[in-house]
């Protein structure tokens, strides 16, 4: 099997877009790219939130997951997402 070298996308369902839109472009800081779902960069990874009401799917909320995002100072991130009220 060929090596995984990188992760390119993440799809995470949503039933509040605005919200997500606001958590992971304002609060997080994460670049924006509109289309169908909504598009947040972090480098070369792309996070997509999405309503699969509007794809004909139900929602189904994922219970247990995760998301882990590395960056360069873990107490000042957490100084700033708390800050932002963030828990």
């Amino acid at each position: 099997m060929p090596t995984i070298s990188k992760l390119d996308y993440v799809g995470i369902p949503s039933q509040d877009a605005e919200r997500a839109r606001t958590f992971y472009g304002e609060t997080l800081g994460l670049r924006t790219d509109d289309k169908q779902a909504t598009e947040f960069w972090a480098g070369e990874t792309c996070l997509s939130v999405w309503e699969p009401e509007k794809f004909g799917m139900p929602f189904a909320p994922q219970k247990n997951g995760h998301l882990a995002l590395h960056v360069d100072d873990v107490a000042a991130a957490r100084a700033e997402l708390e800050a932002k009220g963030v828990e």
